[in-house]
């Protein structure tokens, strides 16, 4: 399995982790009949998550060792 690095607590996430995020970037698209937008050209940055990380910055918790390196 390939392992890469959790960019909240440095520790390795499996990437065929269902649950894990991995941050993307592409072009937003809108619907006109509301709900959610469409990302076209989605690509993945190799940014990585835990779930339950992701759930602690959601939640306002501080990252660890290197503060803000994701944004």
């Amino acid at each position: 399995m390939t392992t890469a690095t959790c960019e909240f607590c440095r520790e390795g996430v499996e990437n065929n982790d269902k649950h894990a995020y991995f941050e993307i970037i592409g072009w937003e698209g809108q619907r006109t009949g509301g709900g959610t937008n469409v990302i076209h050209l989605r690509r993945r940055t190799g940014a990585v998550m835990h779930h339950g990380c992701m759930q602690k910055l959601l939640m306002g918790a501080k990252r660890g060792p290197v503060d803000n390196a994701l944004f």
